[in-house]
């Protein structure tokens, strides 16, 4: 029993960071865990900071802040960066709608449900929407049996999540059920979403985009529809300065340079690697979730994101033949 158990240990341990051994995928796995350690940081203060402010006040300061980074960083090549976004309009738009509904959908379902299951579900999604989506859109994407066998995994850890959320069992125990079930759809709109995000940033990395390009040209679609909700509604874009401050921060630390070495990663890794690692994001939101304080505890929540990590850390390992060492 002792060793089987230290068979598993093996295989989820050296499984997250049995890649090629080469310099580019060591770099492409380090980007895509900064960017899951950072983006837990970012969950828990999105869904702090929805408590103060309109959601659409929100998207649009981060938003507009983080558009505005990108395109100054590309202002020396901006002649150049025109011609490549005639040339693939159609994937421009692709990843500009899916980087709207996206964040949007992020975004409202933190205002009713825990950070650490809208991470897992969202997040968890990624690798099994990949999976259905990939053959589509990438011609040399495949899949394995492995694969298959952990998204069934993934899928089980989701419904549970969602069970401990209806139930009132998670760290935030929301009384309002049409107000998490709401925030719940929208999980699994943002983690559908996401899936085509990564696969359409892909394919730009395929085309000759940098980083700094995708990340030039992909937030216009949110800002034009949060400024636009907020002239519609009339509603007055006004926050405090310690307000503007967390703005400001998320906005530089929790999506710009966050998603920066995303993309890095994602040139630098096939679009499996990159969704597998990703659905570890939920660890990180639940450690910063503790350490923070302000939600509570939930045993039943610490379950899910703990099997819903070991699932990912297992599609990891199989992918990358880890049992033929064993």
């Amino acid at each position: 029993m002792k060793d089987y158990l230290n068979r598993i240990a093996y295989i989820l341990v050296v499984g997250a960071y049995t890649m090629d051994l080469n310099s580019r995928s060591l770099s492409g796995v380090a980007c895509v865990v900064t960017f899951v350690v950072l983006a837990g940081m970012r969950e828990v203060y999105f869904a702090d900071i929805l408590r103060q402010i309109d959601i659409f006040v929100l998207i649009s300061g981060v938003f507009t802040i983080t558009a505005v980074v990108f395109f100054v960083l590309r202002l020396g090549s901006l002649s150049e960066l025109i011609s490549m976004v005639r040339l693939n309009l159609r994937e421009v738009i692709l990843i500009n709608l899916s980087t709207a509904i996206g964040w949007f959908t992020l975004i409202l379902a933190l205002r009713s449900v825990e950070p650490a299951i809208v991470s897992s579900i969202a997040n968890s999604l990624v690798p099994v929407a990949t999976l259905a989506i990939g053959p589509v859109m990438l011609a040399e994407f495949r899949s394995t049996r492995g694969d298959l066998l952990c998204a069934l995994g993934v899928v089980l850890c989701v419904f549970w999540l969602m069970y401990i959320s209806l139930s009132g069992q998670s760290f935030v125990a929301n009384d309002n059920r049409l107000a998490v079930t709401y925030g719940l759809v929208s999980v699994f709109v943002s983690g559908l979403t996401a899936s085509v995000n990564t696969i359409a940033a892909k394919r730009l990395a395929l085309r000759g985009f940098a980083a700094g390009d995708t990340m030039a040209v992909r937030f216009y679609i949110l800002i034009l529809f949060s400024l636009g909700w907020l002239f519609v509604r009339q509603i007055p874009l006004q926050l405090r300065l310690d307000q503007i401050v967390v703005v400001v921060v998320i906005a530089l630390i929790g999506i710009s340079f966050p998603i920066y070495v995303l993309q890095l990663g994602i040139a630098r890794l096939d679009v499996k690697s990159v969704a597998l690692i990703m659905g570890a994001t939920p660890v990180a939101t639940y450690v910063v979730q503790v350490a923070k304080g302000g939600f509570g505890f939930s045993f039943y929540s610490l379950i899910g994101v703990i099997m819903t990590f070991v699932f990912v850390s297992l599609g990891i390992a199989l992918k990358n033949r880890v049992f033929s060492k064993l």
